[in-house]
């Protein structure tokens, strides 16, 4: 028998509830409580969109003996996000930690001010490095295919074809006016603060980039160099047009529009 739909929100509401519930008792409550007098190493936050070589950088920093980088730590709604931030970085200590935090999760998933919480962090000392992807369209596609896959990181180099899907045109779309958006957001969030730049094409994509990059972040967080090595890859390494039927479709799409991307 179909449950009713408000039934039905109700479950999900009562199952979020107790989701929320135990994230709060076994991580967030332990870590507000960790070394509550210790001081706080000042600490790094990569501030990238999704698909934009976050696991790749995050593989290549946490080869530094110094460093403790989490990922996505902002993903589920936390009480007091720039505490729980804090205390992570606190719990990690000696380590100089680093995290991973999107736009879209300050500003939809904990619903705070983007702008002072990034600045609350740059305040004290923290260091900000900005990750960014100059080609939208096949960030947007990325994202959308990871989805259907079910794959998001390949932890071992794709040599074999991979076999040609469809793709939903009118969410590559969307997606792509979400990433301009968020975007916007980034950059009013960091127009007075101080950060390093770093594009996904010019400094990630190639292998021949990552150790100067990794060095070039070393220098900025003020630690020794260290050799990197890859330990993620791309998860469509070749064309997209060799992996999507309905390329020129989509294409043809994009450029209506979104000309200005063309």
């Amino acid at each position: 028998m179909t449950r009713p739909a408000p039934l039905m929100r109700l479950v999900r509401k009562t199952r979020s509830s107790k989701d929320r519930l135990l994230r709060f008792t076994v991580d967030e409550a332990p870590a507000y409580l960790c070394n509550l007098r210790a001081p706080v190493r000042p600490g790094c936050v990569i501030f990238a969109q999704g698909r934009t070589g976050t696991w790749l950088l995050h593989s290549l920093l946490n080869q530094h003996p110094e460093l403790h980088f989490g990922k996505e730590i902002l993903q589920q709604p936390v009480l007091w996000p720039s505490r729980y931030v804090l205390s992570k970085a606190r719990a990690a200590q000696p380590a100089l930690y680093g995290c991973h935090i999107q736009i879209n999760q300050l500003l939809t998933t904990q619903r705070i001010d983007a702008k002072g919480f990034i600045k609350g962090l740059s305040d004290q000392g923290w260091h900000i490095l900005h990750l960014r992807r100059q080609d939208v369209i096949r960030q947007s596609i990325s994202a959308i295919l990871a989805v259907q896959r079910g794959q998001w990181v390949a932890h071992k180099a794709i040599s074999a074809p991979q076999p040609m899907v469809e793709i939903n045109i009118d969410q590559v779309i969307e997606r792509i006016r979400r990433r301009q958006y968020h975007a916007a957001c980034e950059a009013e969030v960091l127009a007075d603060l101080p950060h390093l730049s770093l594009i996904y094409e010019e400094d990630l994509e190639q292998e021949t980039s990552h150790q100067p990059t990794a060095n070039r972040i070393f220098r900025y967080l003020n630690v020794d160099l260290a050799e990197v090595r890859a330990e993620t890859h791309r998860t469509t390494p070749q064309r997209v047009q060799d992996v999507l039927t309905n390329y020129d479709q989509l294409m043809d799409k994009v450029a209506l529009t979104f000309p200005e991307l063309m």
